[in-house]
């Protein structure tokens, strides 16, 4: 699964939340994982926890930010959104982010990046200073996400039925 800015964000979502069916099963195909066998999120947005308390501060979010999440968090822009839970269980993931974002802040990327490291996910980012070199290279990561593809396949046979 790949994904671009607010479609990063929903990589990352899909990615932490595969096990919750918002629908009643219809058939056999249902009863398939929804996991993704590899996560690509470039430019993701609001994956860090400070980026979770401006939208809660918007009105954008429902999510209500308990104090001990707060508490918990020394650096509010590398902690992960509650709302985004990783567990050893998310697909090997790619990253891309470049420094100079201006709508998707580098401690996004980096928040997901650390947290899935933590829970032992295979992960990889690739972070560039401008977004001019990020975008050129996204067309040579092609490379990296055919490696990242075979790697999940390998993982897959252990995780998935």
């Amino acid at each position: 699964m790949l994904g671009f800015s607010s479609g990063g964000h929903l990589v990352a979502a899909i990615s932490t939340h595969f096990m919750k069916r918002i629908y009643s099963p219809v058939d056999a195909a249902d009863a398939v994982s929804c996991r993704p066998d590899f996560a690509v999120p470039i430019y993701p947005g609001h994956l860090s926890l400070h980026a979770a308390e401006w939208d809660a501060r918007q009105g954008k979010s429902r999510y209500v930010m308990p104090a001990s999440v707060l508490f918990a968090c020394k650096d509010h822009e590398l902690c992960l959104n509650p709302e985004v839970p990783v567990s050893s269980q998310t697909p090997p993931t790619f990253l891309l982010q470049n420094e100079d974002d201006h709508v998707d802040n580098v401690d996004d990327a980096l928040s997901y990046y650390i947290a899935l490291r933590k829970v032992k996910v295979p992960v990889e980012m690739h972070l560039y200073a401008r977004a001019r070199a990020c975008r050129l290279t996204t067309q040579i990561s092609t490379v990296r996400l055919k490696h990242l593809a075979e790697v999940s396949f390998q993982r897959r046979g252990s995780t998935r039925g």
